[in-house]
Order: C-alpha cells, then structure tokens, then sequence
C-alpha cells in the first residue's frame, strides 16, 4: 500500500516479496501451471524464461480483477516494469495503465523523462553551432558541468547522429541508433556516475506527487538495481518484461531503421551490452512475463491478475 512521502534509499537487506518467495522455491525444474502461467523469478536467464508458459492469451475473469469495482474507490499502485530495449515496457505500459486503481487518470512516468529532456537540450545547443561538435563542447560545459571529455563525447554522438539520420530526424526526436547511445552515455556514464540517485530523486518528486493525488503509477524503466530498490522500498510491484533477442531486434529494425534491410546480428550488440540493459538480468522481480507477439493482453492481464491478488491479500490480512 502506497504511504505518501517516498523514500529513495535503497536498502537491499530488508526482505521483500520475491526474497522470501525465492527463498521458498528450489531449484528443480518446475512444470508450468497452465492457469497460472508467470511466476515471480530471480534473474531472467534461460532456467528462469523456461518456467513460464508462452504464448498466454489472458481472458478477463468477470469475478477476479481489479477493474472490476470502480476505480476510483481502490488504492493506488505503484508498479515498475525493467526488460531490455524493443521488449515492450512502453506499449505493455499504454495499455496497463488505464485498468489500474485512479482518481483522475493513471500516469506512465520513467526515470529518463529528465534524460530525454537533458539531451533534447544538448540538441538545441548542437544546432546553435550548426551541429558543429568542436563549437558546441564549450557551451555543452558551460550548460551542464560536464568535463570537456563527456562535452565532447556526447557533442560527437550526436553529430553522427545527424551525420547518419539527417538534421531534421534528429530535431523531431525521433527514436535511433545514435539517440540511445546518446541517452546512455549521459544518463549513466555522466549524471549516474557523478550522482547515483540524480534520476531517482527527479522521478520520486514526481511519483509522490501523482499518487498523493490518488492516482496509481506505472514506471516504464527500471534498469538499475537503485530504480528497483525505490520500487520495492515504496511498496510497489516490480515486473520483467521478456521478449526474445530476435523478436527485439526486429522490432529495433522497424523503429530504427525503417525500409532498411534487416540489421546484422551484431549491430545491436554494442548497445545492448551497455550497463543500461544488463544490470537487472539477475535481478529478482515480482512477476516475469512474456511479450513475443504484438498483441500485448496476456502481458497486461497477467499484470492485473498478480496486483488483484496482492491486494486481496491485504484485505484478508495474509
């Protein structure tokens, strides 16, 4: 249950949900329940993804899920979701949370909503100088605090950026290669490693504001084990989203490089391999579901099914 005034520590020595369940569950090979197809799973590796059952096609159970009263008159949630890129966290999001427990509207926040705007900043500096990269580092220094080596690291992503997705793409925002090595330069390698918590601290003003408000909130990227611990640490629900590399990689090519030929094996790799998308892989989650195909309501009922029974729990005091 939410309790207004969030924390930020994060404490991994107090139990949890998924500690105490994976405390309770061996490593023998377990036959999936083909009524209950996600369980909740320490890490994400091929023993773990084996154990669920997929593809699951939810059907909604009149008598079982939390839309099912108004939802106005229930608590608010608070409900992370961590998976790697093109795994589905947004659009699982879109359709999640408007089913969750709200006063005015759900909201979908994540921590790199302060990223983007940062480095959408950097953008507008770059065009000053004609996306000059060697122009722009000064004032890129002068705006942030960066060092001149980060300046001119990032100035020249983004310069490839433009040099390989044209100005224009680039000013839009629109969603590339080079825009995500950008926002994982600066969001880890500069902020991150000058101030752990500097997204954190962004995102719980945020979060303490909606839900104070009544309304619950779905967290659309939890990818370090400090996001998860203000997940866990403010009682909310932590949930991996699982889609297969080839799956993922298709989906990077129809977002990233539309009418080009299917990227090699290797294009993403630099990408993926980033501290950003490997933190959380043995990480422990609360519920791990599959999303392979495009329809996304197994996902999502899956996800509403879990939070039922937590709050079901809570009434009867178990």
């Amino acid at each position: 249950m939410y309790v207004p005034g969030f924390s930020t520590q994060a404490n991994s020595a107090v139990p949890t949900r998924s500690s105490i369940a994976q405390s309770a569950t061996t490593d023998a090979p377990q036959k999936p329940d083909e009524t209950r197809p996600s369980l909740s799973r320490c890490g994400t590796s091929a023993q773990t993804v084996i154990r669920l059952v997929a593809p699951y096609r939810y059907k909604h159970n009149k008598d079982k899920h939390m839309t099912d009263t108004p939802t106005q008159e229930k608590t608010p949630v608070l409900i992370g979701l961590s998976g790697k890129m093109a795994a589905g966290k947004d659009t699982v999001a879109t359709h999640l949370a408007p089913r969750l427990p709200h006063k005015t509207s759900t909201a979908t926040v994540s921590f790199a909503a302060g990223l983007k705007n940062e480095v959408s900043h950097l953008i507008q500096i770059m065009d000053q100088h004609d996306f000059d990269p060697g122009d722009a580092a000064k004032d890129i220094m002068a705006a942030t605090g960066c060092t001149q080596d980060e300046a001119t690291h990032i100035a020249d992503t983004i310069f490839l950026d433009v040099l390989e997705n044209g100005r224009e793409m680039v000013l839009n925002g629109e969603k590339t290669s080079r825009r995500r090595e950008a926002f994982q330069y600066w969001g880890t390698n500069v902020r991150k490693a000058s101030n752990p918590s500097y997204w954190i601290d962004l995102l719980a003003q945020e979060v303490d504001r909606i839900m104070t408000g009544g309304d619950s909130v779905v967290v659309t990227d939890v990818r370090f084990p400090d996001e998860a611990a203000y997940i866990r640490n403010n009682s909310g629900t932590l949930v991996r989203i699982e889609a297969d590399i080839h799956v993922r990689n298709a989906r990077l090519d129809a977002r990233d490089r539309p009418g080009q030929p299917p990227a090699p094996p290797w294009y993403y790799h630099h990408m993926q391999s980033h501290a950003s998308e490997t933190a959380l892989d043995d990480h422990c989650f609360d519920l791990v579901v599959r999303n392979d195909e495009d329809e996304v309501t197994g996902p999502v009922g899956l996800i509403l099914e879990h939070m039922a029974e937590i709050m079901r729990n809570e009434v009867s005091g178990s």
